[in-house]
C-alpha cells in the first residue's frame, strides 16, 4: 500500500471511530422506554437526574457543611485542650491538673491556631450563630495565648465593638491593657507609645468599671506605666539640660511631675525644673518650683536644699529695718 493510500485509510478509520463513539455515548444517555431525559451535560443542580450522567463522572464530591453545634464544640475542644491518653487513663488526676499551669500539659493538648480557624469557619458559615460572641471572644483569647499580641489587640477591640454589653467586656478591656503592656517590651527604653496605650486602656477600664474585679492588678500596671513614662520624660529633660537647652528641659521636667505626680521621679523632676529656671535667671519661677517641692514632697532628699533657697531668697527680699 502506497503512502497516500495509507494516509487515506487512517483518516477514514478515525472518522468511523468518532462516529461509533458518539453513537454509543448517545445511546448510554438516553433512558429506556423512550422517556424524556435531561441532556447528559446537565447535573442535578441544572435539573438533571441523580446519577447516570456524564457530569457525575467528573463532579467533585462536596463535603456537607458541619452542624453548627458540632463545629463550635470542636473549636472549643481545640482551645481548651483535648485529653491525652494519660488523661483517659487517669481521669481523676487529669481533673486535678486541669487548673494547674504546668501539670495540665501532660493531660491536655491545646491547638490555639486550629481553634482560631474553626471559630472563624463557624462565623463564616453561621453568621447569625448563637455562639457568635463566644467565637469572637475565643479568637481573641487564642491569639493572646499564642502571644500574637498585635492581632490580639485588634481581636479584643472587635469583640468590644460587636458585643459591648457582653459579660466578658470587662475582661476584654483588661486584656487590651495587658496586650499593650506586653507589646512595649519589644523596645521598652525608646518607644513608649505602647506604654501610653496600656496606660489609657487601664484608665478606661477603671473609669467604666470603678469596682472592677481587676482593679488591683490594673492599678499595679498603671503604676508601672506611669513610672516608665515619668522616667522617659526625666531622661529627655536631662538630655536637654546637658546641652544647655534649659527651656526645653524645663518643659520635660514639668510634664514628668505634673502628669505622673506619684512616681519615684516626681521630686527629682521638680528639683531639676527649678534648676533650669535658675539657669535662665527666672527667680520667681525658681521660688515657685521649690515651694512646690517642699509642699508636695516634704520627705524628698531635695527638700532641704529647696528650703534653704527659699529662706535665703526671703531674707534678700525683706525690706531693711528703719534706723
Amino acid at each position: 500500500m502506497s503512502k497516500p493510500q495509507l494516509a487515506s485509510f487512517r483518516s477514514r478509520v478515525g472518522r468511523e471511530l468518532v462516529m461509533v463513539f458518539s453513537a454509543a455515548l448517545l445511546l448510554w444517555t438516553l433512558p429506556a422506554g423512550g422517556q424524556t431525559h435531561s441532556p447528559f451535560y446537565e447535573g442535578p443542580e441544572q435539573g438533571g437526574e441523580q446519577g447516570g450522567t456524564l457530569s457525575d463522572l467528573f463532579k467533585r464530591k462536596v463535603k456537607a457543611p458541619e452542624a453548627e453545634e458540632a463545629l463550635y464544640q470542636e473549636a472549643l475542644a481545640q482551645f481548651e485542650g483535648k485529653p491525652t491518653w494519660l488523661a483517659k487513663r487517669f481521669p481523676e488526676q487529669a481533673g486535678k491538673a486541669k487548673g494547674s499551669k504546668y501539670r495540665r500539659w501532660w493531660y491536655y493538648r491545646t491547638n490555639y491556631q486550629g481553634s482560631i480557624e474553626l471559630f472563624q469557619k463557624l462565623i463564616y458559615e453561621y453568621p447569625f450563630s448563637k455562639h457568635l460572641a463566644d467565637a469572637d471572644f475565643y479568637i481573641a483569647e487564642a491569639y493572646f495565648k499564642n502571644k500574637d499580641y498585635d492581632i490580639a489587640v485588634q481581636a479584643y477591640q472587635d469583640f468590644l465593638t460587636r458585643h459591648p454589653k457582653n459579660a466578658r467586656a470587662e475582661y476584654a478591656h483588661y486584656q487590651l491593657g495587658i496586650c499593650h503592656f506586653e507589646r512595649r517590651k519589644k523596645n521598652p527604653l525608646k518607644d513608649q507609645n505602647e506604654t501610653e496605650a496600656a496606660l489609657q486602656a487601664f484608665r478606661l477600664l477603671l473609669t467604666i468599671y470603678p469596682e472592677s474585679s481587676y482593679k488591683g492588678d490594673a492599678g499595679d500596671y498603671l503604676k508601672k506605666c506611669e513610672e516608665a513614662l515619668a522616667t522617659k520624660e526625666a531622661k529627655i529633660g536631662d538630655f536637654y539640660y546637658s546641652r544647655k537647652e534649659y527651656f526645653s528641659g524645663s518643659l520635660r521636667y514639668h510634664r514628668a511631675w505634673t502628669e505622673y505626680p506619684n512616681t519615684s521621679k516626681s521630686d527629682y523632676a521638680v528639683w531639676r525644673e527649678a534648676a533650669c529656671y535658675e539657669k535662665m535667671g527666672r527667680a520667681e519661677d525658681v521660688a515657685r518650683a521649690y515651694s512646690e517641692l517642699v509642699s508636695s514632697y516634704p520627705q524628698s532628699k531635695y527638700a532641704g536644699a529647696a528650703q534653704k533657697y527659699l529662706k535665703s531668697s526671703n531674707e534678700e527680699t525683706k525690706p531693711p529695718e528703719s534706723p
